[in-house]
């Protein structure tokens, strides 16, 4: 039932119905070494791939053109106008006619309001720009805890194989023993009990070192890549 869970909560994140028949090919086992991290590298790559800060540098953007609009309505308004044609009292007019025009206003005084627009402007400016700096802290931060969460997680594959190795030549001795008739069938089973414990705990840990470095890359921008070779789709 979990997995029927998380293959529908997998097929909701990809805009799929939930019910979608999912065959999802088990990854290689690609585990074996703790993979190099330079973590300055990663946290400068975040403050460039990351869509949220380019959203963020896009909105302070914004707020700068907002300020700029605001000034420009100290200075003068000027309209051009023209026209050309022809004009005559006969059918078809031969006499040239043209206009041009030019207007100049400018506001003296409109109860402050210019003053206020200008100060809301700098205002927003200034908070899209606060918010920036406290995205950019955020995700740096995301990186360097990633980073740590990468590291514990192997560590704790590394308990797990040790403790899996274990567990099996624990069930190796017993069973011998066992078959000499100087262990009982209670005796076997419990090791049987620990070694089934440590392969569970295995996958798990397996599964945290997987989960770990999906999110050291989500945290560092860098794309997960392409999942047709390893999840195909059974659906119409």
């Amino acid at each position: 039932n979990l997995a029927a869970v998380l293959a529908g909560a997998l097929n909701t994140v990809m805009g799929l119905p939930a019910d979608t028949a999912l065959s999802i090919v088990p990854p290689e086992n690609d585990l074996a070494a703790e993979p190099a991290r330079d973590v300055t590298a990663a946290m400068a790559r975040a403050e460039t791939d990351r869509p949220e800060l380019r959203s963020a540098r896009d909105r302070l953007k914004a707020a700068g053109a907002g300020i700029r609009e605001a000034k420009s309505a100290y200075g003068p308004a000027v309209a051009a106008s023209g026209s050309a044609g022809w004009r005559d009292d006969d059918f078809f007019p031969t006499d040239p006619d043209w206009s041009v025009g030019l207007g100049i206003s400018w506001t003296v005084f409109d109860g402050f309001a210019r003053d206020r627009r200008l100060g809301q402007a700098r205002a927003e400016e200034s908070r899209q720009q606060a918010l920036l700096e406290q995205l950019r802290l955020q995700l740096r931060q995301e990186v360097w805890q990633a980073d740590l969460k990468v590291k514990e997680s192997f560590e704790a594959l590394r308990s797990a194989e040790a403790l899996l190795a274990d567990a099996e030549e624990s069930l190796r001795l017993v069973q011998a023993r066992y078959e000499n008739g100087a262990a009982t069938a209670s005796d076997l089973l419990g090791v049987q009990t620990s070694l089934a414990r440590a392969e569970a705990i295995m996958v798990e840990s397996r599964m945290d070192c997987r989960t770990a470095l999906a999110t050291w890359d989500r945290a560092r921008g860098a794309a997960l890549g392409p999942i047709e070779p390893d999840l195909k789709l059974d659906h119409d």
